[in-house]
C-alpha cells in the first residue's frame, strides 16, 4: 500500500515538472538565420551556378546555387541556435573556397529574451580563382 502511494506521489511530481515553462527554460534555444552574398571570379565578374554549401559543427546544413547575378541566399526559420558556420563555394573549373561565417550574439535581432534568439543575417562574399591550366 505504501509503495502504491509513493508511486502515485512520484508520478504527480513528475508530471508537474513537465510544464511548458520548464521546456522553455531547459530546452534548446532557436533562431532564424540568413546567410547571403555574392560570388565573383578573380576579374570581379559575377558568377552564376556556383554551388554554395553551409556547414555547421554537426555536418552539412543547407546548399543552394548562385543566380545569374552571382547572388545566393540560404535561410532557416526556427532552427537550432548556432553561431559558427563554414560557407563552401564550388564550381567546376575553379578552386573551391571555404569561408567562416561566425554569427555573434550582437547579430541577432528581434529575440524574445527567452528561448528564441531572433534573426541573424550574415553576408559572406567570395571570389573564386580559376584552376591552374
Amino acid at each position: 500500500m505504501i509503495n502504491k502511494l509513493l508511486m502515485f506521489l512520484l508520478g504527480i511530481l513528475g508530471f508537474a515538472s513537465c510544464s511548458s515553462e520548464s521546456e522553455e527554460e531547459y530546452g534548446c534555444p532557436t533562431a532564424d538565420f540568413r546567410v547571403m552574398g555574392k560570388v565573383t571570379d578573380d576579374a570581379n565578374n559575377l558568377m552564376d551556378s556556383v554551388k554554395v554549401k553551409l556547414i555547421c559543427s554537426d555536418g552539412p546544413w543547407d546548399s543552394t546555387m548562385t543566380n545569374a547575378a552571382g547572388l545566393y541566399q540560404l535561410a532557416n526559420e526556427n532552427g537550432s541556435y548556432r553561431t559558427d558556420f563554414k560557407t563552401v563555394f564550388e564550381k567546376k573549373g575553379y578552386k573551391s573556397d571555404t569561408l567562416n561565417a561566425f554569427i555573434s550574439e550582437q547579430d541577432f535581432v528581434g529575440g524574445d529574451g527567452d528561448g528564441y534568439k531572433g534573426l541573424a543575417t550574415k553576408i559572406v562574399n567570395a571570389q573564386l580563382k580559376e584552376n591552374d591550366k
